[in-house]
C-alpha cells in the first residue's frame, strides 16, 4: 500500500496502530467521500480493539493535527 509507505517516511512520530488507523481512514474516505466511523474501522478494517479505543486514537490524531473534524456530527 503506497499510502502506508508514505506515512512511514513522513509520520515517524505515530505509533503503528495510529499509522494503520490513519491509512485505513484515508483509504475509506477517498473511496466514499463520507465520514468513517470508529465502528466501521473495527468491523471492516480488521482492528483488534474496541471502537472506543479507535476513538481515543482518532482524538490523538486530531490533537496532533493529522485530522480535522469540521462538525461534531461529522463521524
Amino acid at each position: 500500500m503506497r499510502v502506508l509507505i508514505l506515512y512511514n517516511v513522513i509520520y515517524m512520530d505515530l505509533n503503528p496502530r495510529q499509522k494503520k488507523i490513519l491509512a485505513e481512514l484515508i483509504k475509506e474516505y477517498v473511496k466514499g467521500a463520507e465520514p468513517v466511523s470508529s465502528s466501521f474501522l473495527v468491523d471492516k478494517c480488521g482492528f483488534d480493539c474496541s471502537p472506543a479505543t479507535i476513538r481515543v486514537e482518532l482524538l490523538n490524531l486530531e490533537k496532533e493535527g493529522y485530522l480535522i473534524q469540521p462538525h461534531t456530527s461529522a463521524g
